[in-house]
């Protein structure tokens, strides 16, 4: 089961990317966000931005505090 995302043409796009970045990735790893971007009807950068935004946007978020 496919877990696009619906996409039209009146939302907004993101802003202008940066310039490239080389990384090196495992093969597993490459081929599952190669594979995880097709579900999506994403390109592999496409993807991997988002994925990393989401990452960024997880980590930042505050955590509750610890009751007593």
């Amino acid at each position: 089961m496919s877990t696009a995302s619906v996409r039209t043409d009146a939302m907004p796009r993101r802003t202008k990317l940066g310039g490239p970045l080389s990384i090196r990735l495992e093969p597993e790893v490459r081929a599952a966000l190669e594979e995880l971007a097709k579900e999506d009807d994403r390109s592999l950068s496409a993807y991997i931005n988002r994925a990393l935004r989401q990452h960024i946007e997880a980590v930042r978020k505050p955590k509750p505090k610890a009751k007593g």
